[in-house]
Order: C-alpha cells, then structure tokens, then sequence
C-alpha cells in the first residue's frame, strides 16, 4: 500500500502567494550561499546538499564557512544546534495550529524556516482580523506551500551561485568572516522595515558584527554576535521596562 497524503490545492496556492515578497531575500542569499562555496571549491553536490537535505539558512552558512576553514567537529555541531535552536520556540508556537500528523506533519516540520514562520504568523494574523476563514483553508498546507516553494528557489539558486562562482573566479571574491556579517546584515535589514522599534537594537548588531569580522574567526564571530545580540537584547528590554515605569509613574 503506497504513501498517500491529500493536500488542498487553494491552500497550496495561498502559501505560496504569501511567501512571494519574501522570495526576493532568499534569492540573494541562496546565490551568495552557492558563491561561497564555490569560490572555496567545495563540490557542487556538497554545497547544494546542504540546501535540499538541511536546508536552514544561517546554519547552512555557518557549516560551509566551518568546513572552508577547517574548523573542529564538535565546534561546528555545537554551533549550529545552538543556531536552530530558534525552531525549537517555532514549533511551540505553531504546535496548537498544525493539526495534521503522521508525513505531513514531518513536511510541515521540514519545511518550516524563519520565512516559513514569517508566512505562518501572517497567516494567523489573517485569521484573527477576519481577513482570511480558517475554515476555508488548510493551515499545514499553506506552510507547505510556502516552505516548498521557497525550498525550490533556495536551492536553484544555490546551484547557480555555484555555477557562477566558476565563471567569475578572481573577480569577486569575499572572506568568510565578511559573509557572516553581511549575512546576519542582510536578515536584520529586513526586520528593520517590520519592527521598526526594534531599530535601535538593530543597527547595534549590525555594528557589531562588522567590528567584529575584522578581528575573529566566522565561528568565533557567529558565536560572538549571537552572545553580544543577547546581552544588547537584555539591556534594550532594561531601557524599555525603565521608560515604561517612568511613563506609569
């Protein structure tokens, strides 16, 4: 008896519709994510099964780096669980949401990233205003049709940054601590449009991951950036408490 799982074909489109402003981000990263590697001279089929095999972004970014540099097994195991840990607090957050179980339930898990959660809050917030009858539509199938179509275009375009890094050999040509920071740059540009009063803590990060590659290590830099992110996000939650009482009292 084979495998068969239903999926709504409305909902598929939806997801897919609602992941589409965001496709643009994940073209430039997949093409710089395939460049760095290529321009190391890891294999294609090593880089690119990093995208439809893993298949999570930043810790993508952090195992190439690590492999280019020759970093220890257990720092880069260490370092990307600590990286993903994040999808621990997705999966809690979209656990009571997502009611199909058995292989479309380990789709929806596979599939679900940071631009997957962006879609899946959307989504929620869709419902919660009315705009959208959860009724009507498949919550899981949604997110799979936005995970599948951004795990598509990951994974081209990591091909073709691959490929291109061949053709462009000698021209272009970027340190790994430098594609960190641009990385983490990259992902807090687009949290500067939707939270805009997080702008200062922010620029923060951003400052200090760009001081930071000209000193470290991508691995000691990732780890860095991520321990100084928490501290400034303690002290800005400090500031804030502290301008909230003031404005009580």
């Amino acid at each position: 008896m084979g495998i068969r799982m239903e999926l709504d074909l409305t909902s598929l489109k939806l997801g897919l519709r609602l992941m589409s402003p965001i496709i643009p981000s994940m073209i430039i990263f997949g093409l710089i994510f395939g460049f760095t590697g290529g321009n190391a001279d890891l294999p294609l089929l090593l880089v690119s099964s990093t995208s439809f095999i893993i298949f999570a972004g930043t810790a993508q970014f952090f195992v190439i780096l690590a492999i280019i540099q020759n970093d220890p097994l257990v720092t880069i195991i260490v370092t990307a669980i600590i990286i993903n840990i994040r999808h621990l607090l997705y999966g809690a957050a979209l656990h009571h949401d997502i009611k199909a179980k058995g292989l479309k339930k380990i789709l929806v898990s596979y599939l679900l990233t940071d631009e997957v959660f962006i879609v899946a809050s959307e989504i929620k917030k869709k419902i919660r205003v009315n705009e959208l009858d959860e009724n009507s539509v498949k919550f899981e199938d949604m997110l799979i049709g936005a995970g599948f179509f951004a795990w598509s275009v990951w994974n081209v375009c990591t091909i073709l940054g691959h490929l291109f890094s061949g053709l462009l050999v000698g021209v272009f040509t970027f340190s790994s601590e430098f594609i960190v920071a641009g990385t983490f740059l990259g992902y807090l540009v687009i949290q500067w449009k939707d939270y805009p009063s997080d702008r200062l803590f922010i620029l923060e990060i951003i400052v200090v991951g760009f001081i930071l590659s000209f000193w470290f290590r991508s691995s000691t830099l990732l780890i860095g950036i991520l321990l100084i992110g928490a501290f400034l996000a303690m002290v800005e939650q400090y500031r804030e408490n502290q301008r909230i009482s003031k404005g009580v009292t």
